[in-house]
């Protein structure tokens, strides 16, 4: 997002940016937000409401519905590296079903085969000219991914649908403490006088968090057990008025993420728009490429989602501020 010219972008990462954050439907409770300028954004709740009722939140309801969107790879099994998992929850909320073999498209299985043969390529031991021009991709990533792909899986985010799965209690309230301890790391290395200087950052990072969190609070709010309705899910209003109502902070800063997002769409829509999502269907393939250059040549995308009219990132990290990007990213990292 900061890096332009060093942006590159694997099917997972392209797959999480529309498939996940931009689920706009758990905007649904926001509704009742009054209108108000979005704090370290150029646009108001009232903007961005009526944009995504109007056409953000149809469009991309149904670009998630495709099959480049929906079928995701994910390392589920990965260890935590904080503490011990709990393995001991049998509810059949709390487990992700895999793709079996049939639902995964063929190009990607294909491709997976011949990345597997190139590895094991032997490797050249004597250091040639070309050796100085390598650069690591990674170092430019604001996430960080397996690297064992034999464990990775398939899941279906259409079948794993976002909600309440009955994961509450201690074990899931020390993950957020762990997840709102790790901005810490954004100090790392820098005195403590020099802290009033990233007084921005600061800020950006913990909106981003809360934003986060929010949004993860509307999904279960969203997707909630209906009473007297074995395995029915809807929408839980109380659980809203009673958690969320009267934190107008906790839900502007949702709004903050998503404006925040949308600024990252358009800022790499030239390579969104170049991106290889085809998986093999033809026709699916064609309306996921005509779903997504639609969007991203609107004047809303194009327009509204400039720095001039969203979030502008040029005023972070500049110069003396720039020490502490890495920080910054490694806290996403961690």
């Amino acid at each position: 997002f900061f890096e332009p010219t060093s942006f590159t972008m694997s099917t997972t990462r392209l797959n999480t940016l529309i498939s996940i954050p931009l689920c706009v439907y758990a905007l649904l409770f926001i509704a009742v937000l009054r209108a108000s300028q979005i704090q370290d954004c150029c646009c108001d709740t009232e903007t961005v409401s009526t944009h995504n009722q109007e056409f953000l939140n149809e469009i991309l309801t149904v670009i998630r519905q495709r099959t480049f969107f929906r079928i995701f790879k994910v390392d589920i099994y990965k260890p935590c590296k904080l503490w011990p998992d709990n393995t001991l929850c049998f509810k059949p909320t709390c487990s992700v079903q895999e793709c079996c073999d049939a639902d995964i498209p063929q190009k990607w299985k294909d491709m997976e085969v011949a990345n597997n043969q190139q590895y094991n390529i032997q490797v050249d031991l004597f250091v040639s000219d070309t050796f100085e021009h390598w650069h690591n991709i990674d170092e430019d990533q604001w996430v960080s991914y397996s690297g064992n792909q034999d464990q990775m899986v398939y899941v279906d985010l259409v079948r794993n649908a976002d909600g309440y799965t009955g994961y509450k209690g201690e074990e899931a309230g020390k993950i957020w403490r762990a997840v709102y301890e790790a901005k810490n790391l954004l100090y790392l290395n820098i005195d403590a006088a020099d802290r009033h200087l990233y007084q921005r950052e600061d800020r950006v990072l913990f909106r981003l968090i809360s934003g986060f969190h929010t949004l993860t609070t509307c999904m279960v709010f969203a997707n909630w057990p209906l009473p007297h309705q074995p395995h029915k899910y809807g929408p839980n209003l109380e659980l809203y008025e009673k958690v969320l109502h009267d934190h107008q902070d906790w839900i502007e800063n949702l709004y903050f993420d998503f404006v925040f997002l949308l600024r990252a769409v358009n800022k790499a829509s030239h390579v969104l728009s170049a991106y290889d999502m085809n998986t093999g269907n033809p026709s699916d393939d064609a309306m996921t490429h005509g779903l997504m250059n639609y969007l991203l040549r609107t004047d809303f995308v194009q327009t509204q989602c400039s720095h001039l009219h969203s979030f502008d990132e040029s005023t972070m990290f500049q110069e003396e501020r720039l020490l502490i990007m890495d920080n910054f990213k490694n806290v996403f990292r961690n």
